[in-house]
């Protein structure tokens, strides 16, 4: 079976949103897409050295629409696979949700403080791609407790 896990549309916003952030940054900072299948999609650099690696994730609803859902979920598997990208290259890691399609607003989380939350059942997908990554447990954030909001 032949499965899209990444289309053209959350490239483009992806690209959008990470323009978008380097707006806000110092000059001597820049971005690099990983390749695909990467533990993350971005590493961020300042004057040719590693700063920290990024995972982003674009959701086309608001934050205010999301939060009405409960908590943002990550895949447990995603944020070891994070925590220890931290760990073996002392940088920092983090991940991150970009609203309204990368346009509004930007919550944050670093992998490292969420490995202690508790792995739950994943909720069963709307597009089920009948995926063994679909089935794997994930764990709720806490808007308050474990994201931080950054004002951009």
């Amino acid at each position: 079976m032949n499965v899209t896990l990444e289309t053209e549309w959350d490239r483009y916003h992806e690209d959008r949103f990470m323009r978008r952030f380097l707006s806000i940054m110092p000059a001597d900072i820049t971005y690099f897409r990983m390749p695909q299948y990467s533990v993350c999609d971005y590493i961020i650099t300042n004057k040719n050295e590693v700063r920290y690696f990024m995972e982003l994730k674009i959701r086309k609803e608001t934050a205010e629409q999301v939060m009405s859902y409960g908590g943002l979920m990550l895949k447990h598997k995603k944020i070891v696979e994070l925590s220890n990208l931290a760990d073996s290259t002392k940088s920092d890691v983090w991940v991150v949700w970009a609203f309204n399609n990368g346009e509004g607003d930007v919550y944050a989380a670093r992998p490292k403080n969420l490995v202690h939350l508790p792995l739950e059942d994943p909720p069963r997908r709307r597009n089920y791609r009948g995926l063994a990554t679909d089935e794997e447990p994930v764990c709720y954030l806490d808007w308050n407790k474990d994201l931080t909001r950054w004002r951009m």
